[in-house]
């Protein structure tokens, strides 16, 4: 008869209880060791960030011409000593860009303590007048803080400014377009170039002291290429061209004398 006080278990149950709590112990004890390297590392990385180990120790400017160094540098909000391997470059890169003087920016490292802060900077493309005063501004419209250039298209502006306006409100096509014809022009109708007007979108300019009608901004390159032919053949009989109209540049109409 069984032993009714007695519970038989097979070998193969007791076998896997066992391999069970050995499993158990393992798997507690790799817990164990995965939160105490967590936190060990943890507790190194704040030691390392206060450590001068990793502080940064150069900060280079390249590409500022106008614009200080010490300015630059003040805008990324970097600054010797901190930490050079938790540096949020992007964002002190977006603060050099803040500057009115800077077109863009862009931080590199050079070698693992150091960093270059690369500006390029608004250079002027044109002056507006408008009211005796002026600006100048860069190729977006952007005014910047600078001396004219000896050569620089320049555009008057009829309508009023306010007088703190930073700069007059000039429509971005005839910006584009006085900036297409500087650039068509030959140096020496450039030597010569007076001021640009645009009334009623008509778009005038003078050369010496001929008046040339434009008229709107299109087909730039072939009025400029008849604005170059008829001042050569003027030139070539010994004449003066007082206007030059090429609002149709099939057609031009021009006033010699």
């Amino acid at each position: 008869m069984m032993d009714r006080g007695r519970i038989l278990r097979s070998p193969k149950m007791i076998a896997r209880r066992r391999w069970v709590r050995r499993e158990e112990r393992r798997r507690r004890r790799r817990i164990v060791y995965a939160v105490a390297l967590v936190a060990s590392t943890a507790v190194a990385a704040v030691m390392l960030s206060g450590s001068q180990v990793f502080a940064l120790a150069q900060i280079e400017v390249a590409g500022a011409r106008t614009v200080g160094t010490a300015t630059v540098v003040r805008a990324s909000g970097l600054s010797i000593g901190q930490n050079a391997m938790s540096l949020d470059l992007a964002a002190a890169a977006e603060g050099v860009r803040a500057l009115p003087q800077v077109r863009d920016a862009r931080i590199e490292r050079t070698g693992p303590l150091g960093i270059v802060i690369v500006v390029s900077e608004r250079i002027p493309a044109i002056e507006v007048r408008s009211g005796g005063r002026r600006w100048m501004l860069d190729s977006s419209g952007a005014p910047i803080d600078a001396r004219r250039p000896r050569r620089l298209p320049v555009l008057i502006v009829d309508e009023p400014v306010m007088p703190r306006a930073l700069s007059p409100a000039v429509d971005p096509d005839t910006l584009r377009g006085v900036l297409r014809v500087w650039r068509g022009l030959t140096d020496r109708m450039r030597a010569q170039a007076g001021p640009f007007t645009t009334v009623h979108a008509v778009a005038a300019f003078s050369i010496g002291q001929a008046d040339v009608v434009l008229g709107s901004f299109d087909r730039i390159a072939r009025k400029l290429r008849v604005l170059d032919l008829v001042a050569r053949r003027v030139r070539a009989e010994g004449s003066s061209l007082l206007s030059l109209d090429v609002r149709s540049p099939g057609h031009p109409a021009a006033t010699i004398a």
